[in-house]
């Protein structure tokens, strides 16, 4: 009986300093913004100042430039968007936003990946990277509705792993607790000398796309257009541009294209896909303008951000802007070439 109570207050005594333990690492991680999607704070300092976000996945964190946006039609703007993020991530960053903000147009950047990402493939990545950018209520709040028991582990994991990487860096003089890296949420993305295949013939419509689109990416976006109309911002959606070789490879873009312009219809919102817009393969150079086949470049998003600032100025003013997109993929590849 003396040993058993032994071991369990060695094992209890092991568990506490466990618990004293991953609570302090967790607090070096929360309390800091070492990481690159971390944004809190900056976020927190604009409360009441932001009129147009951005929202979405790496193709809108890469791509759009609030100080551009800002210098061709004033206000203030945000990009709000992170790498991997989920419909559900995004959701919860646009509840929290628009409750402090005076919001009046949010750009909710949507692909064909974006209704298919399935979170059993993909893992939460995604979602764990949130948690390092929500505070308080919102953070625990999150953490509750969005991840499972079994994901718990990797929950534990990932936040510990983190706070010790803080805690090497506050041991060096390295810890921060206000990203530098970030530039109103916006970040450049600075590859260079990545190869995108020049051949876009000999790989035309040589991939698929899955179509499997995730009920619970379909909810979030209802969720979001619902949540847009009682903040009384506008919402539109918007397919940023990808390279002339991504949009010639694929055979099913029509797919998600016709799926987009329907929910936008069915919501009385606008879809906008960059992709189809008539002049994209001068406006932006796959070469030049893209980090790789999806992502934009700074340079790029200097440009996209300065063209869509034009649209959304031409929208404003009533203009028909119909003329300037192929109404579809097939036309917009009768009209650069690709089908003779």
């Amino acid at each position: 009986m003396h040993s058993i109570k032994k071991i369990l207050k060695t094992a209890g005594l092991f568990l506490l300093l466990t618990a004293l333990l991953s609570t302090g690492l967790a607090a070096l991680y929360f309390r800091g913004e070492c990481f690159l999607y971390q944004d809190a704070r900056e976020r927190e300092a604009l409360s009441g100042s932001v009129t147009t976000l951005g929202c979405g996945s790496s193709n809108m964190y890469f791509g759009f430039r609030p100080d551009v946006m800002d210098a061709a039609l004033g206000g203030r703007s945000y990009n709000l968007s992170g790498l991997l993020v989920s419909m559900g991530g995004r959701l919860e960053l646009l509840r929290l936003e628009l409750a402090r903000n005076p919001v009046r147009t949010v750009l909710l950047e949507v692909s064909a990946e974006t209704l298919v990402r399935d979170r059993a493939e993909e893992g939460p990545e995604g979602d764990l990277q949130l948690l390092g950018r929500l505070e308080g209520k919102e953070r625990l709040s999150f953490f509750l509705h969005n991840f499972p028991l079994s994901e718990y582990p990797a929950v534990y994991y990932d936040v510990v792993s983190k706070g010790i990487d803080n805690a090497l860096r506050l041991l060096e003089g390295s810890y921060q607790t206000r990203n530098e890296f970030l530039r109103d949420g916006y970040y450049p993305n600075a590859q260079k000398d990545v190869y995108i295949s020049t051949w876009v013939l000999d790989n035309y419509h040589t991939a698929t796309l899955s179509t499997a689109i995730r009920p619970e990416n379909v909810e979030a976006l209802k969720q979001i257009a619902a949540l847009c109309r009682e903040q009384g911002a506008e919402l539109i959606l918007i397919n940023t541009p990808k390279t002339e070789f991504y949009d010639a490879r694929y055979d099913n873009l029509d797919y998600f294209r016709a799926w987009y312009t329907g929910f936008a219809a069915a919501e009385h919102i606008d879809y906008y896909d960059f992709n189809l817009y008539r002049q994209k393969h001068k406006l932006l150079d796959d070469q030049q303008h893209f980090g790789d086949e999806t992502h934009l470049s700074d340079s790029g998003a200097a440009i996209f951000t300065g063209f869509l600032a034009e649209i959304l100025s031409a929208r404003a003013e009533g203009r028909n802007l119909e003329p300037l997109f192929y109404l579809d993929y097939e036309a917009r590849d009768w009209g650069v070439g690709y089908l003779y």
